[in-house]
């Protein structure tokens, strides 16, 4: 889990957290991650959390190619995210379900329900707006601030396997089998 230097703009990144180095502009910073979010199961979902004490104007969610497509406003990249007291959705500020406004330690979380097409945005562990999201799309966590020095953390990436039914779905089955114990020698298996 971590932020692609390759390419990324206008950003120092260290492991899991990003922030920006250039002048203030909307135009100079954007960076996603290396990871994708994929739907081979139920629910996807990507966490991130500010972390500078300036996280006004940091944008944070989800976005696809094509990635820093020249967009007046490099954020205007991000499908789907967060921004001061503002959710985005399709690189628009809209207002949410339910008012809520970042701080430096606020967490965020994309949910995508890969059955009903929802994408539901949590803010501290509560939902505050939901809409739908076309399939079929691979899906990057991205970044983009105004002021140098802003930041952010990469929480986490998690895929949630559907359970299985008992009506013989073992497409799915593999995902909830691990091993209880490794076998090296002939005689761990007596």
């Amino acid at each position: 889990m971590s932020w692609d230097a390759t390419t990324a703009l206008g950003v120092n990144i260290s492991g899991a957290d990003i922030t920006k180095s250039q002048s203030a502009s909307w135009t100079n910073c954007i960076a996603r991650t290396s990871d994708t979010l994929t739907f081979t199961s139920t629910e996807t979902s990507i966490e991130m959390s500010f972390n500078s004490t300036d996280h006004s104007h940091v944008k944070l969610g989800i976005g696809r190619d094509p990635f820093n497509d020249g967009a007046s406003k490099t954020w205007h990249d991000i499908n789907y995210g967060f921004g001061d007291d503002m959710v985005i959705i399709n690189g628009v500020n809209t207002t949410p379900d339910t008012s809520f406004s970042t701080t430096n330690t606020s967490t965020v979380k994309l949910v995508l329900n890969s059955s009903t097409n929802n994408i539901t945005f949590y803010h501290n562990g509560t939902q505050i707006h939901q809409t739908t999201y076309p399939t079929g799309q691979t899906w990057y966590g991205i970044f983009a601030a105004y002021s140098t020095g802003q930041g952010a953390s990469l929480d986490s990436i998690n895929s949630v396997t559907s359970t299985p039914s008992t009506s013989g779905d073992f497409n799915n089955a593999h995902a909830h089998l691990k091993p209880l114990q490794v076998f090296r020698r002939q005689r761990d298996w007596f």
